[in-house]
């Protein structure tokens, strides 16, 4: 974060860099935290879902 925020020599160079690590640490975290946990569930509730077993056991998903 200071070097996303630095106004010294130098932080022309380091700044867009330090946006983008930043950037990409929030985004992650969102991913891992929210975003996968409910992707899970949705697969999670399809596959065990009694109209489903049929289809699933023809293909040998189950």
């Amino acid at each position: 974060m200071p070097a996303a925020i630095s106004t010294g020599i130098g932080s022309e160079s380091q700044k867009p860099l330090a946006t983008v690590v930043i950037g990409g640490l929030v985004t992650s975290t969102i991913l891992t935290l929210i975003i996968l946990p409910i992707l899970y569930a949705i697969v999670y509730k399809f596959m065990h879902m009694r109209s489903n077993m049929k289809i699933l056991k023809k293909i040998g998903a189950v």
